[in-house]
């Protein structure tokens, strides 16, 4: 009977060291789950960045102790991506990487720690994404003057993009995938309604224009691929066929085009023309010409001889072998004439007189200068340096016969935004070896200026009006308390009175380089007092301030020739050529 007791008693006992185990196990296994979640829910963080446009994939970068690691973590098209905190306890910082078709890949880095007090980035608004530029050139005949707009098709207005044959840039964006968009070619007085007038040939306006629809993928192909973000697309590619332009006007048409338009043309218009040009050789050019000789001379007495009554006293006048014929300026001591040769009064061969004036001929100050001038001037025979032709006393009348420069001076061509590097050193390398030259013989120009850098019509440089040199060794002339130069280019030891040396002229070059470079004056104001004062106390601001493209390396030089001690310059002109083409030549190599 006891035995059967205790047997029942163990069974009770087992069958409830069961069931405590199973509610044991449940419990230990809830509380592992509910630790599982808290854990889960104290890593992940919800995070917004705040990015233009949107839709942007957003990378994530950090370091860790077995090396770098990077995952794409979202899309900013969604309110909120998820961070694992955990994953990034001991990164220290994070680099964001946010990327978009069309636009450049832009990167933010943030600390761990300012990730874990703020739930949106920036602070203040949005990341910009940079729109990728596709640089094309469109090619249309004619070439020049032809006007480049698009639209989207279906729109009714259209958005002027530039001019064919010149860099004009498309956002990427703005030009999705295979999309097309219509280009009008339309060249300026463009007559959108009927035929233009008689008068309108002698402009662009009797040639139609000419739409076609195009996608980026036709103007620029693999643009996405391209290495070089500074290539040029062409379109029509180069090789092919430029965009054709009908004329309107097909009679009034220029000639060219009409032989391309009308090849049969060409046997008639080779027959005529070389029939007509024979006959005018032979038969009538002869008298034609003495004719016309005879009457040019005639009318230019005419007109010298209307001229001599004028006010001013000169016109008309015989100087030397030369007869004056026009004023072509003054300056601050002597006037500048055009004038022809007395014997044969041929206008092509025309020459310019500079004449002392006559209300300073009288000067003692502005005599010695003029003479000195003639003496300097004649001794200096350079490509690049205006040529002194003859020169003397007429009666009293101190004169300087010089070569008659047709062209431009360097201040009319300068552009607002200043000179490519390959331009600047087409013009300034001249200027820079007349100069080498000058000082070499011991002369100074001491007035250099864009206004005496002229530029011929065939594109030559020429250094003119040494007016104000003057020999290193010779004593200086100017007026009591007067500074002698242009205040826009003049040294420091110009303005201040001290002595100068050819480092002055290479002071007033790098102001001119400044200009040439930028388009700017390294110091500008409206009072001259105040332009002279910061020559001597301001220093020049960074060129690549206002060209970020301009070389380091062509900034330092130019910075270099503007110091206001002319110990702290370049020693002389042939260093700055040495330095100026290495840095240009390391530029472009």
């Amino acid at each position: 009977m006891s035995h059967l007791i205790f047997s029942r008693l163990r069974s009770a006992v087992t069958r409830n060291l069961k069931a405590l185990e199973i509610i044991f196990v449940t419990l230990l296994l809830l509380f592992s789950t509910a630790s599982t979640s808290v854990s889960w829910a104290s890593q992940i963080k919800k995070f917004a960045f705040t990015v233009s446009p949107t839709a942007v994939v957003v990378t994530m970068r950090y370091l860790t102790a077995s090396g770098p690691r990077s995952r794409i973590i979202g899309n900013t098209e969604h309110q909120y991506i998820p961070l694992d905190m955990d994953e990034l306890e001991n990164a220290g910082e994070v680099t964001f990487t946010f990327t978009k078709d069309g636009y450049e890949p832009t990167e933010r880095s943030v600390s761990v720690e300012e990730l874990k007090t703020r739930d949106f980035y920036p602070e203040n608004g949005a990341i910009e994404l940079v729109p990728i530029r596709c640089k094309v050139v469109f090619r249309t005949e004619p070439s020049a003057h032809v006007n480049v707009l698009v639209h989207n098709l279906g729109d009714i207005d259209f958005t002027a993009l530039g001019k064919a044959g010149e860099a004009i840039y498309l956002d990427v964006p703005e030009y999705p995938r295979n999309a097309k968009k219509q280009f009008s070619f339309r060249p300026e007085g463009f007559v959108e309604k009927g035929k233009p007038g008689l008068f309108d040939c002698f402009s662009m306006g009797f040639y139609e224009k000419t739409d076609k629809e195009l996608s980026l993928d036709e103007i620029a192909p693999d643009y996405d691929k391209m290495q070089d973000k500074n290539m040029t697309f062409y379109y029509p590619p180069k090789g092919s066929q430029p965009i054709k332009l009908r004329p309107n006007i097909p009679v009034i048409s220029p000639l060219q085009y009409d032989l391309k338009y009308r090849p049969w043309l060409l046997g008639v218009y080779g027959a005529g023309t070389a029939a007509v040009a024979l006959l005018f050789y032979f038969l009538a050019l002869p008298p034609i010409r003495r004719h016309m000789e005879e009457l040019g001379r005639l009318r230019i007495w005419k007109s010298m001889t209307k001229k001599v009554d004028r006010e001013d006293p000169m016109f008309g006048r015989v100087i030397g072998n030369y007869r004056i014929v026009q004023k072509l300026g003054a300056g601050g001591m002597a006037t500048v004439y055009k004038a022809v040769h007395e014997a044969t009064l041929d206008e092509e061969n025309a020459v310019a007189i500079k004449i002392m004036q006559g209300d300073k001929s009288e000067r003692e100050e502005y005599t010695k200068r003029f003479k000195r001038e003639m003496t300097v001037s004649s001794g200096l025979s350079h490509h690049n340096i205006l040529r002194i032709l003859d020169y003397g006393d007429d009666e009293g009348i101190l004169y300087i016969v010089m070569e008659l420069v047709r062209g431009r001076t360097l201040r009319q061509i300068i552009p607002p935004e200043g000179f490519t590097l390959i331009k600047f050193n087409e013009i300034f390398m001249p200027i820079l070896r007349a100069l080498i030259y000058a000082h070499d013989k011991g002369v100074i120009h001491r007035d250099l200026k864009p206004d005496n850098i002229m530029i011929t019509n065939k594109g030559k440089v020429i250094v003119m009006d040494f007016g104000l040199a003057r020999r290193q060794d010779s004593s200086m002339i100017t007026a009591s308390g007067v500074a002698i130069g242009t205040p826009a280019y003049m040294s420091p030891e110009q303005v201040t009175g001290k002595t100068i040396d050819p480092r002055t002229d290479q002071y007033s070059l790098g102001v001119m380089s400044f200009q040439m470079l930028t388009g700017n004056l390294p110091f500008f104001d409206e009072n001259t007092v105040n332009i002279m004062f910061k020559h001597v106390t301001d220093a020049p601001p960074p060129l690549r301030e206002y060209k970020p493209n301009i070389p380091e390396p062509v900034e330092r030089i130019v910075l270099k020739m503007l110091e206001k001690e002319p110990g702290d310059r370049f020693a002389n002109l042939k260093e700055v050529q040495t330095r100026l083409e290495a840095a240009i030549k390391v530029h472009y190599s």
